[in-house]
């Protein structure tokens, strides 16, 4: 596929996976033909007053969903069966609204809700902590097809399998593009706990379930769903 340089500016991705150096100016690569009949994949989203640092983004769909407003969704790995049904109920209760989800959807919980969030009507941007493949999932196709979809990644294509530390970055990228954050469950002293406090510290705007598992992230500071 051939790529054309396209704008969206973002913040650091300091990471050997990446393949940039921290603060070294690039561009997103958009690709030149339209994949999958997806429309304004060339639009120019200029995202500078929000970050001032660039790394390069590759990514299909799209693009304007950059500019939408954002929940970013997180969970860990290992969830309690009480919080299972809980975000299945929030998956289902987002779907037909207009709001934008991101979420790496990598997890077992995080692909079942990607289930039912492509059964709806709202925007997603899929967030990989992995390079493209030659092409998208088949389970996007139909969401591609109608510019529900965005599918992002700060990595080139030799890095084809998530590790931990592409999915911290990755998480990172996330939480940087989101307006807000929903963490369904962070397992207490776990990576997505950590990070999330740190974003709390910063003044991030995270929501969660009022279950005594997350009663760290709502003691620092979270706000219950």
């Amino acid at each position: 596929m051939q790529f054309r340089l396209s704008k969206l500016d973002l913040k650091i991705l300091d990471s050997q996976e990446s393949g940039h150096k921290s603060g070294q100016s690039v561009q997103i690569m958009a690709p030149l033909k339209k994949p999958f009949g997806v429309t304004n994949i060339d639009t120019n989203v200029d995202m500078m007053s929000t970050f001032k640092k660039r790394v390069m983004m590759q990514h299909v769909g799209n693009n304007q969903l950059i500019e939408l407003t954002k929940t970013a969704f997180l969970c860990s790995r290992r969830v309690p069966a009480s919080i299972i049904l809980k975000c299945y109920d929030w998956a289902i209760g987002q779907r037909n609204g207009n709001g934008c989800i991101i979420s790496g959807f990598h997890s077992q919980i995080e692909k079942d809700v990607l289930h039912y969030l492509l059964k709806g009507k709202q925007p997603v941007i899929v967030a990989l902590a992995r390079g493209l493949k030659k092409r998208p999932e088949p389970d996007f196709a139909t969401a591609l097809s109608t510019n529900r979809v965005l599918i992002v990644t700060p990595f080139n294509q030799k890095v084809s399998r998530a590790s931990q530390a592409t999915a911290n970055k990755r998480n990172e990228l996330m939480i940087q593009l989101a307006n807000e954050v929903f963490v369904a469950y962070a397992q207490p002293g776990g990576n997505v706990e950590r990070l999330l406090m740190k974003w709390l510290r910063k003044g991030k705007k995270v929501r969660t379930f009022d279950v005594s598992e997350n009663r760290a992230l709502i003691d620092a500071g979270a706000e219950i769903l």
